[in-house]
């Protein structure tokens, strides 16, 4: 799979997990190119993250989030209990404390409010190869973390959100592995429901 055809998995999984009507926070929402596609579909959707690519902005290419804060310092510039759904692609890998992370989206969301969260998976085979490779530096790609299926499972059900669903997508290089085992697939994606 294309890195193209991936991204728009991972998005048709984000679109087909936001409640219809719901008022949505994109954290993370950085350049905005995710964010600008996600809002053509679900115009309520709302962008907040402390950095973007001022080139794309400049050009008109992607919009700067609507607001402008670093998700690591809290708390963010939100109402409690303001929003119905949270997206957070590709963002908690990079976030300094991923469990204070998830009690701002906690605090942020409504009653029964849904968080999506895509995340490289820790046990995918790229991640694998690439870590095992002595040259390897995990800051080149400013991921913080890694996580794993049961490790997700337990940093939801400590900051008090039960799993809805959890589903891999992975790139055409490693689809035969992952037909031997799912998590071997390239990014994580998992809806969670605020308890």
């Amino acid at each position: 799979m294309s890195e193209l055809k991936h991204e728009i998995k991972r998005a048709e999984f984000i679109l087909s997990n936001i409640p219809k009507k719901a008022r949505v926070l994109d954290a993370g929402s950085s350049n905005g190119f995710m964010h600008d596609y996600l809002k053509k579909y679900h115009p309520a959707i709302v962008g907040i993250d402390f950095y973007g690519l001022p080139d794309a902005y400049d050009t008109g290419i992607s919009s700067k989030p609507e607001i402008i804060h670093d998700l690591n310092t809290l708390p963010w510039p939100v109402k409690d209990s303001s929003f119905d759904c949270i997206v957070a692609g590709e963002i908690i890998e990079h976030i300094y404390n991923p469990t204070y992370f998830l009690r701002e989206c906690w605090r942020i969301l409504k009653d029964d409010g849904i968080i999506i969260i895509t995340t490289p998976s820790a046990s995918s085979i790229t991640h694998l190869t690439e870590t095992s490779n002595v040259d390897f530096d995990v800051r080149k790609y400013c991921h913080i973390h890694t996580f794993s299926e049961r490790n997700m499972k337990q940093l939801l059900h400590d900051t008090k959100f039960s799993i809805v669903k959890l589903e891999y997508v992975c790139s055409a290089k490693v689809k035969v592995l992952t037909l031997l085992n799912k998590r071997l697939s390239q990014t994580m994606m998992v809806v969670g429901k605020k308890k």
